[in-house]
């Protein structure tokens, strides 16, 4: 018998019907003295982002560090942000994108998100947006298992029985990881390995199912 993953069960699940669970965050009301600013900040100018997956990760975090240091208005807004919540944060990673885009950096705006989170755990740890946000997470966990449910629902009888989820175990670990650690940037990370090794997975499923 092959074997199964918990995944497994969620991604079945997911095919019947849509889920509409839904966690809340927790959120932390706090603030950070102006004056404090350039201390913090220089403090992690020169910290590389250890959870990237790649490396724009370091890269736009040196970035946002830069205009956040230098920029008065840009760090009052990420402050605001962060004081606001992830989702706010998160929401507004677009304007970011695009003023670092006018000074020359190129980023996709999923690097920015996850690099304005690790900055918000970072630098205004007491904010909400430092908070591990549950219904990020699970938004994207929802969003993953949404397409592979696709995948999975085209398979066979006999193509789904012959699936074998085990790969995506190490995914698992990682995504809990991550998680219990704070760290938006590796989750994404081992979220999306999750995912591309459970596709991975479908096509094995065809020809093992096809075969038999």
């Amino acid at each position: 018998m092959k074997t199964r993953t918990h995944w497994l069960d969620i991604l079945k699940t997911s095919v019947e019907k849509k889920s509409t669970e839904r966690h809340k965050s927790a959120a932390r009301a706090s603030t950070r003295l102006v004056n404090a600013f350039s201390e913090v900040l220089t403090q992690h100018t020169d910290k590389t982002d250890r959870s990237s997956a790649n490396h724009e990760g370091p890269l736009a975090r040196e970035a946002l560090l830069d205009l956040l240091k230098n920029e008065r208005e840009w760090w009052s807004f990420f402050k605001l942000c962060c004081e606001r919540g992830s989702r706010r944060l998160t929401a507004q990673a677009w304007q970011f994108r695009d003023e670092l885009r006018d000074r020359g950096h190129y980023f996709q705006t999923e690097v920015m998100e996850v690099t304005l989170l690790g900055l918000a755990r970072d630098l205004l740890p007491e904010s909400a947006a430092a908070v591990w946000d549950v219904e990020w997470a699970h938004e994207l966990c929802k969003d993953a298992l949404s397409r592979s449910a696709v995948a999975y629902g085209a398979l066979s009888a006999e193509e789904k029985d012959a699936l074998d989820l085990s790969v995506q175990h190490k995914w698992d670990e990682r995504m809990t990881t991550a998680s219990r650690g704070n760290d938006p940037a590796a989750f994404r990370a081992a979220l999306k390995g999750w995912e591309q090794a459970g596709l991975d997975a479908l096509n094995p499923a065809r020809v093992k199912g096809g075969a038999a």
